[in-house]
């Protein structure tokens, strides 16, 4: 049987957060602003034509009593982010929601729908379902043990829109009913969110999750719309290229030059799905992007989505922090740039990797810093891998202590290495990260196997210990202005040209930091001998 996906988007996001913190914006044109780029606008601003990704200036001459939010450091809506997504999870069995950005959710509902239906059918329900009175209500289930959990529904007709006008749709298939309860469920879980919260959403429903993406993003704010397959090619067919998920303006340019010649900005060319569909074909996109995203694409432009849905996880791989910038080209000015975000960085290792007692609930292996320069790289990035620091996990020292340690032992040596012998440079962005983070369940006393594995990276521990750090110093009062740029979302950046040569980091001594007390027995260890101290204490 086909999945049952729900696309979530939160509406206007940025703006929703800024307007729940001061409800004074909730009736007044605003934008979030991110250095001279308004990322995004509320719909009042929406409606007086201000578009996002605008300038800053632009945006002015439109609506000139616009209010502007400083949206650069992205602490709030990640905040928020993460306490809706877990919202959600709770609903969703087995937690199957998948995390895209700050403002989408993809949720998994097969296995709540199938549920449901096979009660229904033990209870009769679908039988003569064409005779059912419309007005009557069914109890969805959301909980297996506990039966009074749920929400009523009525099985007459889909909740919210349908994606294909005067589709024919068969109220008894399996597909129908299947796709009806999906409905339903992606309602209810809209109606909670709202309810708790006050932010809303707008929802897709379907077999996929590019169809429920797109489905969703067919009526906003604060509606959904579903779609079954027998109907995607209808539905997509109209619609330009560029709305499927994953395809832009580049693909779209290359697609349009093969069909239609140099000419790819003519008003003729029609770059709708259905014009590609029979313009093209899959060995022509095999040609143009290769085999694995030439058949991607040809299958997308047909509804097929075989992508698998990721469910996230309280514990990240890797949190990095990036900026940037219209020219870099001291040192001084980098350093100033990379303690900005090695502090960034650091609040957020202490706020997403530990929980609400202060245990380590994930460790990062390695940091990694990555920078782009414009005349030598050409748009590449250029990065360097190395153990993760010890004085990272200290309990002794302040979160600006932390800082200047990795700011001056690790990252700008980092940033030395990476540039060798060049004295002139023009630095257009820079990337702070922790990665290869691992979790840590305590109560499972699963930290001494943590403590006494090897990092395959290197041939020293690269963990020093399992040490707290006050909630007032990751929460210390610090200009983050220059946090990140717009395009950044999350803790997973996406990048995977690391460029490391593979050596054992030997541009810096990532292990040359003061002693740190042992967690069992409280005595200050070496970093060097810590390991072998915790395999003490294992063994003992």
């Amino acid at each position: 049987m086909e999945s049952i996906i729900i696309a979530l988007d939160w509406d206007a996001f940025y703006c929703s957060v800024e307007e729940h913190f001061n409800p004074s914006l909730r009736n007044v044109p605003f934008g979030v602003k991110q250095k001279s780029i308004i990322c995004t606008s509320n719909y009042v601003a929406r409606s007086l034509g201000v578009q996002k990704l605008s300038r800053i200036t632009d945006a002015l001459k439109i609506c000139p009593d616009m209010i502007l939010v400083n949206g650069e450091d992205l602490s709030r809506y990640r905040d928020v982010s993460k306490y809706l997504w877990k919202l959600v999870r709770d609903i969703v069995w087995e937690g199957r929601v998948e995390r895209l950005g700050f403002d989408e959710l993809f949720l998994d509902v097969t296995a709540m729908v199938d549920y449901n239906i096979n009660l229904f059918a033990d209870e009769g329900i679908l039988d003569d379902l064409e005779r059912r009175d419309p007005n009557s209500f069914v109890f969805f289930r959301l909980n297996k043990i506990d039966q009074k959990q749920g929400f009523y529904c009525q099985l007459s007709q889909i909740a919210g829109h349908y994606a294909v006008d005067n589709a024919l749709l068969d109220p008894v298939s399996p597909e129908y009913i299947r796709l009806l309860l999906g409905s339903h469920l992606c309602k209810h879980i809209r109606d909670v969110i709202y309810k708790t919260t006050g932010y809303t959403s707008s929802g897709g429903v379907s077999v996929n999750k590019a169809l429920a993406k797109m489905a969703g993003a067919q009526y906003k704010p604060n509606q959904q719309c579903s779609l079954l397959f027998k109907d995607a090619q209808s539905f997509l067919d109209p619609l330009d290229i560029r709305k499927i998920p994953g395809i832009g303006s580049k693909i779209n340019e290359i697609l349009l030059q093969k069909i239609y010649g140099t000419d790819v900005n003519a008003t003729k060319n029609d770059s709708s799905i259905h014009a590609i569909r029979f313009l093209c074909n899959n060995n022509v996109l095999i040609g143009l992007f290769g085999e694995r995203t030439g058949e991607r694409i040809w299958s997308l432009l047909h509804g097929i989505d075989t992508t698998k849905l990721r469910p996230a996880i309280d514990v990240p791989t890797q949190i990095s922090i990036e900026d940037t910038y219209k020219s870099l080209e001291s040192r001084h000015d980098v350093q100033k740039e990379i303690r900005k975000l090695t502090h960034s960085l650091m609040k957020r290792v202490y706020l997403d990797l530990k929980d609400e007692t202060g245990n380590w609930i994930g460790i990062p292996h390695q940091v990694r810093f990555i920078l782009n320069q414009r005349t030598r790289s050409r748009g590449l990035r250029e990065s360097k891998t190395g153990p993760a620091p010890s004085i990272i996990f200290s309990d002794s020292k302040t979160l600006s202590e932390i800082v200047d340690v990795l700011l001056t032992q690790t990252f700008m040596p980092m940033f030395n290495r990476l540039l060798g012998s060049q004295r002139e440079f023009d630095i257009a962005l820079l990337n702070v990260a922790v990665v290869g983070i691992q979790p840590v369940d305590i109560r499972n006393s699963s930290m001494m196997q943590f403590f006494t594995k090897k990092n395959t990276h290197s041939t020293s521990t690269n963990i020093a210990g399992h040490f707290a750090i006050t909630e007032e110093s990751a929460r210390d009062n610090y200009d983050v202005s220059s946090e990140s740029s717009a395009n950044h979302c999350g803790t997973n950046d996406g990048y995977d040209n690391d460029d490391d040569d593979g050596k054992e980091n030997d541009e810096v001594d990532f292990l040359t930091t003061n002693a740190e007390k042992c967690q069992f027995c409280q005595r200050c260890i070496f970093p060097f001998a810590l390991e072998a101290h915790l395999r003490y204490h294992e063994y003992s």
